[in-house]
């Protein structure tokens, strides 16, 4: 299998930065290790005398210091509101919990959860990516291999740095 953009973990960071790789006409696949998405912004549910609760734990609150974040999240108003607790920022909150924020954001990507990355390789061409046994995505031969885009969440990197070119420095 070949992917030219991969994201290892679909937490707000990594949907972040798809949904601006995506934005501008490329197509990203995000790996995720767990059963859900959403990092640390967890909702879990528990059944007790037939009735099912519900708790985040994790991230409480998201606090939209940056314009661009917000507008992100408010653009997905069925699964975010606004905390008004007197902060200096907006603490915006997931609906119904912490994980429909992340889960609002993804919709439309191509993320593939239950793949725990183990390695990363330099191999010819471009990059090979492990997961446990699998080995899951790999640039193709003759071709430089899938971009690598360092991604802080809504400060993505762009453009990508091509695998070819990225190097280490020489020691010294």
């Amino acid at each position: 299998m070949s992917i030219d953009i991969l994201i290892i973990g679909a937490g707000m960071a990594g949907i972040a930065c798809a949904r601006r790789l995506v934005n501008r006409g490329l197509t990203p696949v995000l790996l995720d290790k767990g059963r859900g998405i959403g990092g640390r912004m967890a909702t879990r549910r528990v059944t007790l005398d037939d009735a099912e609760l519900r708790f985040d734990h994790g991230a409480q609150y998201v606090t939209a210091r940056e314009a661009g974040f917000a507008e992100a999240v408010m653009s997905v108003p069925e699964a975010a509101a606004v905390w008004n607790d007197g902060a200096e920022y907006p603490h915006l909150v997931g609906l119904p919990g912490m994980s429909g924020l992340p889960r609002a954001l993804a919709q439309g990507l191509d993320v593939r959860q239950g793949v725990e990355v183990t390695a990363l390789r330099r191999r010819d061409a471009g990059w090979t990516v492990e997961a446990g046994d699998r080995r899951p995505a790999a640039g193709r031969a003759g071709r430089r291999g899938p971009s690598l885009a360092p991604c802080n969440g809504d400060r993505a990197a762009w453009p990508p740095v091509s695998a070819q070119r990225r190097r280490r420095p020489a020691p010294g």
